[in-house]
């Protein structure tokens, strides 16, 4: 039974470490893992100082699905009141008043929580969290040595991830005014095309040669 939970735990770390994008990583953790964990709430906050998950998130193909479950913070104020000094899983009871900002949960569907901080170079930058209806899936004396490890790899993905978007950032736009270049036209014309088709919008271009 152990072999198979690693074998199994061993793919998932594979697909994190796959993933192409920051939106397929997010998706990846917010969906996949409800299944993989076998749990009833999957939730994700990452800190996005200065909108750049944001950004990146809003312009992705299919941004506009997939993504329920996250919230981006504009400071680690409230992950660091979470987790104190201690930067390790936290694993007990589902507390409403602790607990209840980051489920969102309807009352008496979770029982009990593993909350998973996401650090780098010391930081947090943001916190993945598992609820149960099983009171005793999650207590407070099992342990951690998975999560944790979980928790570094998501944590460097998540880095990588956003490293990654930053270098295709860089290459549609102009290093000297800020504008978007040609590539960022041809990037992002097939998104603004599918989700005309989607929804049924009208779309118009116009294109203007500036000397």
């Amino acid at each position: 039974r152990n072999e198979k939970k690693m074998r199994r735990f061993d793919q998932l770390e594979r697909q994190l470490i796959g993933a192409g994008s920051l939106l397929k990583l997010v998706r990846l953790l917010l969906t996949e893992y409800k299944l993989a964990f076998a749990v009833e709430y999957v939730t994700l906050a990452l800190v996005d100082k200065d909108y750049e998950a944001t950004r990146i998130l809003e312009n992705g193909p299919g941004s506009d699905s997939g993504l329920s479950g996250l919230t981006l913070l504009q400071s680690s104020i409230a992950l660091n009141a979470l987790y104190g000094d201690m930067r390790r899983p936290c694993l007990g009871v589902f507390s409403p008043r602790h607990h209840q900002a980051l489920f969102n949960s309807a009352p008496g569907t979770i029982a009990s929580v593993a909350l998973l901080p996401l650090t780098r170079q010391s930081e947090l930058i943001g916190s993945l969290h598992l609820g149960s209806a099983n009171p005793e899936r999650y207590v407070d004396d099992c342990g951690t040595d998975f999560l944790e490890r979980l928790s570094e790899v998501i944590a460097i993905c998540l880095e990588g991830a956003l490293s990654q978007e930053r270098l295709k950032q860089a290459g549609l736009t102009d290093a000297l005014t800020g504008a978007q270049n040609r590539r960022y036209f041809e990037h992002r014309c097939p998104v603004e095309i599918s989700q005309a088709r989607r929804y049924k919008h009208p779309l118009a271009c116009m294109f203007l040669d500036v000397e």
